[in-house]
């Protein structure tokens, strides 16, 4: 089976996402040699971090398109640019390590398996986490399109609960 992985947060290798995305794939890596794993990030990452990963793991990198502001590359790489190889190069499931999983409807018609981590609902609970009408509407996307993925996995049996509610899932 052929897995893409949104690997954008091993940019970021010591925050929470970065070391789950890290830590899961090499696990899933050394004990699954049946698939083939490929992880996405928009630019390069620093060598200390692609040497953690078994050879069978390739890191390919689809370079951000270039807008005006960082928040509107993210969108843009994590809806439009990752979703069109993904589907382009007929993978089997994407897995995305935050809740990133494309908005649109025509990306879940191809039959991809679509797994999602929602590591707890802060972004919809709590408003700083909507500054902007940008943020707010990021996060809103976010939690909308969690509904569409095949698998949600989470931390605990709270967030479970939180993320059903929340999410209506």
């Amino acid at each position: 089976m052929k897995i893409g992985v949104n690997g954008r947060f091993l940019l970021k290798p010591f925050t929470g996402i970065g070391q789950h995305t890290i830590n899961l794939v090499k696990e899933l890596a050394s004990i699954d040699l049946g698939n083939e794993y490929t992880v996405f990030v928009p630019q390069e990452i620093p060598s200390e971090v692609s040497e953690m990963f078994p050879r069978n793991i390739e890191i390919r990198v689809i370079c951000e398109k270039r807008l005006p502001s960082a928040g509107a590359k993210k969108v843009w790489w994590e809806q439009i640019q990752l979703p069109e190889v993904l589907k382009k190069e007929n993978f089997e499931m994407a897995y995305f390590p935050y809740p990133c999983n494309p908005w649109t409807k025509d990306f879940y018609s191809k039959g991809m398996l679509v797994v999602v981590t929602v590591h707890d609902c802060l972004p919809w609970k709590y408003r700083h986490y909507n500054g902007g009408v940008f943020s707010k509407t990021y996060n809103n996307q976010c939690r909308k399109a969690i509904s569409k993925a095949d698998f949600i996995f989470t931390v605990s049996e709270t967030s479970k609960k939180e993320i059903s509610t929340i999410c209506k899932v």
